[in-house]
């Protein structure tokens, strides 16, 4: 299981590079950024820690917070500036 879960996630991982590079996104496309991605925009979009905790799977709202926390405002309103004008 552990073996097939790790093949799967280097597919998707590389999909995720493939279309990073058709779009011009020079970031390194991973399925961790875009968990990361998903969750800083909806945070600064307004969307309540609880319910962006649980549309990430997790089972404790600690953990979205941590998760999140890594983050400064303006670093987050920086990379939220370079998102909107793609």
């Amino acid at each position: 299981m552990y073996y097939r879960k790790q093949k799967v996630l280097k597919s998707y991982n590389l999909r995720l590079k493939e279309i990073g590079k058709l779009a011009g996104v020079e970031a390194k496309l991973t399925t961790y950024v875009a968990r990361h991605s998903f969750a800083t925009i909806l945070k600064l979009s307004g969307t309540p820690i609880e319910k962006i905790s649980e549309m990430m799977g997790h089972a404790d709202v600690r953990i979205t917070m941590s998760y999140l926390k890594e983050f400064s405002n303006e670093d987050l309103d920086s990379e939220n500036r370079k998102f909107l004008t793609l």
